[in-house]
């Protein structure tokens, strides 16, 4: 095995573990309670909750599909998994669940899917066909 391809599977793996971490931070964010009365006072960049569930399935969208190579099935699992995690804050008590959030979640998975399509032939995507066809 050559340099290059062993170092390409390396990244490919980190991507796999910060794509991982990526999933266990957001369900993590889902459990915690989200005001300072009720436990953990968490930083808000923006009012908008929208801004945030955006970027966060946006940044997983980015690290899965870097991390896997059926791109497709990375972001239809995302948009499953994070449907469920919103329909699980109906029965977690101190959460509330919101579709306009479901909304967000999708939204950042779109925004993704448009940036890659317009990427798709760019240097940032074929570096990462070698690592992954293996």
């Amino acid at each position: 095995m050559t340099a290059i391809k062993q170092f390409r599977m390396q990244r490919s793996k980190l991507y796999r573990i910060l794509f991982i971490g990526c999933l266990i931070f957001i369900t993590g964010l889902v459990i915690i309670p989200d005001d300072a009365e009720r436990g953990v006072n968490m930083p808000h960049l923006t009012e908008s909750g929208f801004f945030m569930h955006s970027i966060a399935w946006f940044v997983a969208a980015f690290l899965g599909t870097f991390a896997f190579a059926q791109k497709s099935a990375v972001l239809v699992s995302l948009l499953f998994y994070s449907s469920a995690l919103e329909r699980l804050q109906y029965y977690i008590p101190y959460r509330t669940f919101n579709i306009m959030d479901i909304c967000a979640n999708v939204c950042g998975l779109a925004l993704w899917l448009v940036l890659m399509f317009f990427l798709k032939d760019s240097f940032i995507f074929n570096q990462f066909e070698d690592a992954k066809s293996q």
